[in-house]
């Protein structure tokens, strides 16, 4: 495996070299399981999606480019 980890996160975008051309994509899902272990399914644009385990020199062929912002909202009291 690499030294470099990529962290794969639902709502990601990474990017990923083939063929000597960059290309921008998308993690459209993951699942944690029990273990711990992540997988992820990657989109890339004109190829089928791609299911990565995170920490696996796959997972390590992409770079993170982009995680989504969550803004954590608080439920108001009732008075």
């Amino acid at each position: 495996m690499s030294s470099n980890k990529t962290p794969l996160i639902c709502g990601a975008v990474y990017e990923k070299e083939i063929r000597g051309v960059a290309h921008h994509c998308l993690c459209v899902g993951t699942r944690i399981e029990a273990s711990g272990k992540v997988i992820a399914n990657i989109h890339v644009f004109g190829f089928a999606l791609e299911r990565v385990q995170e920490g696996t020199e796959q997972a390590d062929e992409f770079t993170l480019i982009s995680s989504p912002v969550f803004e954590k909202r608080r439920k108001k009291k009732a008075s």
